[in-house]
């Protein structure tokens, strides 16, 4: 876990620096003492606000219920990564220690797995919430009802939860259920065929779509901008992701060289986030050309379309958790109702504490 708290470098460990790099006791005090502050900031931050918000978000009437649904979903989410990522994270810090039970570390990566691509997901559930709200503003009733957005958000949770098993591996079944030779070659038969096929349409539709794009005329360039950036990101998925899976699969053998699993797992990590985030980019961009039509080409411009495809790259590297707690602000200054309601809130949990308070001193 490094000082940026981000989700590829909190794996790391300070053990696997060289010698000519490795910091002296004073470095080692400072780094700990600053890292334990920003993990207890960022925590103490995660478990008030996010619970403030679905409280807020139970009183707030101005909101439509089909879109609180999917306010709620990322919120529980962003609260899910403060119990499961952040708090822990704390713990460890403070105690100085790096060894937890096996079962509790299995809980917290399972878990972990799910919440930490949960908030990004149900952002762009709610991104397209609005985008349908606009576009189809009369029939947005009859499109977007309660039920059809509490299984969108089941159906988001159950795709990770399921993305998560996906990773597990065969040799982690105990002995009751570990499968026999011939099982095993079956399924091992039948993984590598997928991984092939699916590694094959990576990495030649993508640079197909990157040729086709590049000659296509009836798109506009800020939109192309975003386009690429998600092909490129899918494009990796494939070199970085799909391609050692097969290669691994094929070979039958789980060992690579430290370094280039290292690399590995930072490109995968990276590449999957910056597909989903160039897919949020371009919702957004959608949304503003139907909403902001007239003004559209001063909004988004080639320039600023670059920039936030960059910007949000470059979030890759900042505190990940930051996002979760985020979040609950952004709702805050945008919404006048959710002032008012989390204003009126805290005025009278205030006046309960003050009333409490000589009670509890007697």
């Amino acid at each position: 876990m490094n000082i940026h708290m981000n989700s590829t470098g909190s794996s790391e460990d300070l053990s696997s620096f060289n010698a000519s790099t490795t910091p002296t006791t004073q470095d080692r005090i400072e780094y700990n003492f600053i890292r334990c502050i920003l993990l207890v900031i960022t925590t103490i931050l995660l478990l008030t606000l996010n619970p403030l918000c679905l409280v807020v978000l139970r009183h707030v009437r101005s909101i439509q219920e089909t879109t609180k649904i999917f306010l709620r979903s990322m919120t529980i989410a962003d609260l899910g990564v403060g119990l499961f990522r952040a708090l822990p994270m704390t713990v460890l810090a403070i105690s100085e220690t790096e060894h937890i039970g096996e079962a509790f570390c299995k809980v917290l990566s399972f878990t972990d797995s799910i919440l930490i691509y949960s908030p990004q997901t149900s952002l762009l559930l709610l991104t397209v919430d609005r985008y349908i709200s606009v576009v189809y503003a009369l029939r947005y009733p009859s499109l977007v009802t309660v039920k059809r957005a509490r299984i969108s958000v089941c159906c988001n949770m159950n795709i990770h939860m399921n993305s998560t098993g996906s990773s597990e591996d065969l040799s982690s079944f105990n002995a009751s259920t570990t499968p026999t030779t011939e099982d095993r070659n079956e399924y091992n038969f039948i993984r590598c065929i997928l991984l092939v096929i699916t590694t094959i349409l990576l990495l030649t539709l993508n640079p197909l779509c990157l040729v086709v794009l590049r000659h296509v005329r009836s798109i506009q360039e800020t939109t192309k901008i975003f386009l690429r950036s998600m092909t490129i990101a899918d494009l990796g998925v494939g070199l970085f992701r799909a391609l050692p899976m097969t290669v691994l699969a094929i070979s039958e053998t789980e060992h690579i060289g430290k370094t280039f699993c290292q690399v590995l797992s930072f490109a995968g990590e990276m590449v999957i986030y910056s597909s989903q985030m160039s897919l949020l980019l371009l919702t957004v961009d959608r949304y503003i050309s139907v909403v902001y039509a007239l003004r559209y080409p001063s909004l988004v411009t080639v320039k600023r379309a670059r920039i936030s495809v960059c910007l949000f790259l470059f979030t890759y590297v900042l505190p990940v958790l930051t996002n979760s707690w985020l979040n609950v602000l952004i709702y805050y200054l945008r919404n006048q109702d959710c002032r008012r309601v989390t204003h009126d809130l805290l005025i009278s949990s205030y006046r309960s504490c003050k009333r409490c308070l000589p009670l509890v001193v007697n």
